[in-house]
């Protein structure tokens, strides 16, 4: 019990390096003691006087664009019924690119793999 808390306590202590704490917090099966808790709720809204020297601020993401992220899975999608169609992988990734966006197929297999970590990310695992 208190090794699970001490691994908690070294996360919050590793700030501002967000990495262990945020490593843990995506972790399925680590379970979080209360005092992580409301150690981290005390983070996102800090009453007065403030018990922690971090405190995280939300602000927008600069790299959201949902527009650009529908873009790429119409491409993945076009890209799938090309290939389900039979054609080749290098060949469908041309056409997909060519009669979508003016992309060359390399774009297009980048794009396939933006497509595949956002859905693995919508998934969780």
């Amino acid at each position: 019990m208190y090794e699970l808390e001490d691994q908690w306590i070294e996360a919050f202590q590793a700030l501002p390096n967000t990495k262990p704490l945020v490593d843990m917090l995506r972790n399925r099966s680590m379970p979080m003691p209360f005092g992580a808790r409301d150690q981290l709720a005390e983070m996102i809204s800090p009453g007065k006087p403030a018990l922690e020297p971090f405190v995280f601020e939300l602000k927008p993401n600069k790299d959201y664009d949902i527009g650009k992220m529908l873009e790429k899975l119409e491409v993945a999608y076009l890209y799938g019924a090309a290939r389900a169609d039979g054609e080749k992988s290098q060949q469908a990734a041309d056409e997909v690119g060519h009669e979508y966006a003016r992309l060359d197929g390399r774009t297009v297999y980048r794009w396939l793999q933006v497509v595949k970590e956002f859905g693995r990310r919508l998934r969780g695992n």
